[in-house]
C-alpha cells in the first residue's frame, strides 16, 4: 500500500523508520516474548518522552495511525458501526451525537 499511495520521499522515510523498529524488536527478542510482554514493550515505545523519540518510535506511531485509519475506512466498519451515508445528502454540521444513535460518522 505504501508503494502505491505515498510519495517516494515518504516511502523512504517510512522504510528507514520501519527498519529501526524491526532492529529494535529483534534486539529485544520480540518473537520470544509472550503477548503481555510484547504489549508492554510496544507500550514502552509509544510512551517514550519527546527527547528520546527515535526512528523506531516514529515507525510504531505511523503503523498504528495507518492501521486505525484503514480500519475506520473499511466498508464493513463504516456501514455497521458508524453512521454511514452511501450517497451525498444534506450536511448538518452541529448535530448532537444522541441524534445520530450515539455513533460517530464514517469517513
Amino acid at each position: 500500500m505504501f508503494g502505491l499511495v505515498y510519495k517516494p520521499d515518504y516511502q523512504q522515510r517510512f522504510t528507514d523508520h520501519f527498519n529501526a523498529l524491526k532492529s529494535f524488536l529483534i534486539s529485544s527478542d520480540f518473537d520470544l516474548l509472550d503477548d503481555k510482554q510484547r504489549e508492554a514493550l510496544l507500550l514502552g515505545v509509544e510512551a517514550l518522552p519527546e527527547h528520546k523519540r527515535n526512528n523506531a518510535y516514529w515507525a510504531y506511531i505511523d503503523i498504528k495511525q495507518q492501521t486505525v485509519a484503514f480500519y475506520l475506512s473499511t466498508e464493513d466498519i463504516a456501514e455497521n458501526y458508524l453512521n454511514y451515508l452511501p450517497i451525498p445528502s444534506e450536511y448538518e454540521p452541529c448535530v448532537p451525537l444522541a441524534e445520530l444513535g450515539g455513533k460517530a460518522w464514517a469517513v
